[in-house]
């Protein structure tokens, strides 16, 4: 019994594996087009924080409080999250107008060319 048990536990581990296999490239082969920036800047977002223009204030030559910082900082993050969605959803629906811009958003926050 217990031969016949390995078999078909090996028979049901054999046959799955490329079934996943080839459903997760069936997902991974559809790609928007924007896809391939998402991801780079998705890598970007990981290692760096999103920035906004400096304020009127900084430029003044006034002192920026621990609040005004935390806050823009929030913000610049609020934005970026949201031109994050706009991008995957627009990706996502072959929007690639859309998309365009959503990155560009990105691309901005970041501070990448």
């Amino acid at each position: 019994m217990r031969l016949l048990e390995a078999v078909a536990i090996c028979a049901l581990v054999t046959l799955s594996v490329p079934r996943a296999f080839a459903e997760s490239s069936v997902v991974a082969a559809h790609a928007g087009p924007c896809t391939g920036q998402i991801a780079q800047l998705l890598k970007i977002a990981q290692s760096d924080s999103p920035t906004l223009p400096q304020m009127r204030s900084a430029q003044l030559h006034h002192e920026p409080t621990l609040k005004a910082v935390n806050d823009a900082e929030n913000e610049a993050k609020t934005e970026a999250a949201a031109a994050l969605a706009r991008a995957q959803t627009a990706d996502a629906k072959d929007d690639a107008t859309a998309c365009t811009k959503a990155v560009a958003e990105l691309r901005k926050l970041y501070a990448v060319g």
